[in-house]
């Protein structure tokens, strides 16, 4: 999919043609799914940047979408939108927010709340991160990024089948070997990933996969 695409999961076809015209009119791609199931399917196929999701849905609830989306692709930002304060779910919201919401929202929906919201979230150009690299190092740096992303793919597959032993045992391997290569960032980050998946803290995991991934986009790197 291309950048900017927004995953709407709501089980109410109108309310997803109301956020379908918002998105649209601001330039966003827009993807629909009418259950909770099909969310999560579509969210592993397309990777949006955003997913917009309904708490109250038959099946899978909007909470249990946003805890599988954000174990399937942690990077991905949720908003969470609500019938509002009559109908009572403010523990669902809350919930939602622990579950791995960044934003939420209440029905009915207003359009200027529901940009601004989008637009927080929408993943920026940020600035380049410098990394100084012996040049020696220069032929085999593609390797070495290339292995890096196979690991951290290796994770989140391992993640989603609760295999912390695995997890631990990649994250000590970034750990070791990130400063190396001049990536000090990966081992800290690294570092960081084995100790949470000694304590089985997968919602730290997803974090810091999703923060390295970043990391990696903005590094420019420069050998001297």
């Amino acid at each position: 999919m291309s950048n900017n695409t927004i995953l709407i999961v709501d089980d109410d076809k109108n309310i997803r043609l109301l956020l379908d015209k918002y998105l649209s009119s601001a330039n966003y791609e827009t993807v629909e799914a009418s259950s909770g199931k099909e969310g999560i399917d579509l969210a592993r196929k397309i990777k949006p940047d955003i997913v917009i999701t309904d708490i109250v849905m038959p099946g899978k609830s909007g909470v249990e979408v946003i805890e599988r989306i954000k174990r399937i692709r942690p990077d991905t930002k949720v908003i969470a939108i609500s019938g509002g304060q009559a109908e009572n779910k403010p523990d669902m919201l809350r919930m939602a927010k622990i579950m791995g919401a960044s934003k939420t929202l209440y029905k009915p929906i207003v359009k200027e709340e529901l940009l601004e919201a989008v637009k927080a979230l929408m993943p920026a150009e940020n600035e380049k991160i410098i990394v100084h690299v012996d040049p020696d190092l220069e032929d085999i740096i593609p390797d070495f990024l290339l292995n890096l992303a196979e690991d951290l793919q290796s994770i989140l597959e391992a993640l989603d089948k609760n295999d912390f032993e695995t997890v631990r045992v990649l994250g000590h391997s970034m750990k070791g070997s990130g400063g190396g290569y001049g990536f000090d960032a990966v081992t800290e980050m690294g570092r960081d990933i084995e100790n949470a998946a000694g304590a089985t803290d997968a919602k730290t995991i997803g974090a810091k996969v999703s923060e390295i991934k970043n990391y990696l986009q903005r590094v420019e790197i420069i050998f001297e």
